[in-house]
């Protein structure tokens, strides 16, 4: 100290996670002597250092988690867009074996053969609207279109199929 003249020096720690961290030293050479206020000074300058480590830190946590969080979200589009496609070609195969049924069941037996086909028509439905989803999500585009449909008819195609299910059951 005294080989480069230093008459006077501040020390302040620099807490980060309420442990001593680093120090912000003061140094006077020649006749300055520090005082209470550059102590005060010293301790607010260390507060805001810590401040902007502990802020960093929080930062780049934040950052790391919405990463975790965005490859999350798209290995579940993955998943979806995946599920979606598979899905289709047991449902082709249902449909096929439907299709072939309805002409060699005799006219009684009709009725679930229509069954199967309106139960598949609407399973379709869905994936093809659980893809739809997926490549919104994606950032895909997707053709909208828009329908009118029989409100009725499309609550008695439920209906009937809950009926199927659940015989037991009044609707």
């Amino acid at each position: 100290i005294r080989k480069f003249g230093i008459s006077s020096t501040i020390h302040v720690p620099i807490s980060w996670t309420g442990r001593p961290f680093a120090v912000i030293v003061f140094a006077s050479t020649g006749t300055r002597v520090y005082n209470d206020h550059d102590l005060v000074f010293a301790e607010e300058l260390a507060r805001f250092a810590s401040t902007a480590m502990q802020n960093a830190e929080l930062f780049q946590n934040a950052k790391t988690e919405r990463g975790r969080a965005e490859e999350e979200a798209m290995l579940r589009e993955r998943l979806v867009a995946i599920v979606g496609h598979d899905l289709r070609n047991p449902l082709f195969s249902i449909n096929m074996a439907a299709e072939m049924l309805s002409s060699q069941m005799p006219p009684a037996a009709e009725h679930l053969v229509n069954r199967i086909q309106r139960s598949a028509s609407r399973m379709t439905r869905m994936i093809s609207q659980i893809l739809d989803f997926a490549r919104i999500r994606s950032g895909q585009s997707f053709d909208l279109r828009i329908e009118s449909a029989d409100l009725r008819h499309i609550c008695q195609a439920v209906i009937d199929e809950f009926r199927f299910s659940k015989p037991d059951l009044e609707i």
